[in-house]
Parts: C-alpha cells; structure tokens; sequence
C-alpha cells in the first residue's frame, strides 16, 4: 500500500483512506483541501518532513522496499551542479532548474543516491536517469542501514549545499496548478495524482514543475 506521512516539524497532518493508498491533506498550500497520491506503479512515498533542523532529511522520503536499484530521474530539465559521496549518505546530486513564479532558483536535491550516472555540468532531461535507489550509506555505509530508500527536496538558493530554504514539494508538481484553481471553484475533483514523467508529454520550461523523480513502470 502507497503510503505518505506528511509533517510539518513534529506536527502531523491528516491522512485519508482513498483506494489504493492513503493521501495526504497538504498544510503548505494555501488552497485549503489539497491532497495528493502518490503513483502506483512506482515507489512509494513514505514519509514527508519539512524541518530546518535536519535539512538533509527534509522532503520526500521515498521508500525502496523491494526496489533496489530502481531508478531515480530528473524530476524536470536542468543542469547538474554539485555532486559528493558521503560515508552515511551515499551520493548527493543537486539539480538547477531555473525560475519559478515567485522565486529565481529553483533546485531539486537527490539524497542516498547508489551508482550515480551523472557529474557536474550535465545539462539533464526531465526523466533521465540520474541514479538509482541504493541504502542509506550507500557502498562504504551499507553495514550501518540497510532499508532502502532515497530522499528528494526541492529548495531555492545557492548552488553550493548549507545556504538554502527547502520548499514544499507538493505544490510544485506538474498539473498542481489547475488543480488549486479548480479546487478553488470548489469543484469535488478528488485527490492530485502525483505525475509521472511521459515522453509524450510536452512540458513547460516557467514556471518550472516537476514528475515524481523516479521511474514509474
């Protein structure tokens, strides 16, 4: 079952039966009643935390259970701007993907990334894959943890990690702006399923929007 624990510090939010999974009512939007599920065919969210106390932990948390080394992708086009392995969390690579409405540099953060595929200077295509999905402490901290998972952020800020502001990432996906204004009409649309990415798809450049960051069967 698709899960998604969403916190707000210590706060929890309010989580609802819905078929397949459970949504999530999301407190960072100011549309009241914004819910999301996360895609079936695809890893699932397992928790979500926005905390300046532990930015390496802020975001989504999505769960590896039965997927290592299932791909991470590009959550939107852009370019690579840091890469760096670390003992307990295994690769990070952060991604610069321009202008939003209100804010000039919008990035995306990949945590406890195993076998990364790509350096800094890559210009990325929204689905490329990036990496896949190892455990905490990927390869010299294997011993340490060993559930899988791997976490995704999106911040603004500086290029390099330790001067940023994590964002909540569910009002950020592609489609979720339709979505609030007909929420706003108070239409009784049910939950936003988060977007894979589809080749088929044309997607707008600005204001950048973003597809589950992993590979969606």
């Amino acid at each position: 079952m698709n899960s998604l624990e969403f916190l707000i510090g210590l706060q929890q939010a309010s989580l609802v039966p819905y078929f397949f999974g459970i949504i999530v009512v999301v407190a960072g939007c100011n549309v009241p009643g914004l819910r999301t599920i996360t895609p079936t065919n695809a890893p699932p969210n397992i928790s979500y935390l926005l905390s300046t106390d532990t930015r390496a932990h802020s975001g989504i948390t999505i769960g590896g259970r039965g997927y290592l080394g299932h791909e991470i992708v590009a959550a939107a086009d852009g370019v690579v701007v840091f890469v760096h392995y670390g003992e307990r969390a295994g690769y990070h690579v952060r991604i610069h993907h321009g202008l939003d409405i209100d804010r000039p540099d919008i990035y995306t953060e990949y945590f406890h990334v195993y076998e990364h595929v790509v350096k800094e200077g890559d210009q990325i295509k929204r689905g490329q894959t990036i990496g896949s999905i190892g455990r905490r402490g990927a390869r010299g901290g294997l011993r340490r943890v060993l559930n899988q998972h791997y976490h995704y952020l999106v911040v603004y800020g500086a290029e390099r990690p330790g001067n940023y502001s994590p964002l909540d990432p569910h009002n950020y996906w592609f489609g979720i702006d339709q979505y609030k204004v007909e929420l706003e009409k108070g239409l009784n649309i049910g939950p936003f399923l988060i977007p894979c990415f589809d080749p088929n798809k044309n997607y707008q450049r600005e204001p950048v929007r973003f597809t589950y960051p992993v590979r969606c069967n």
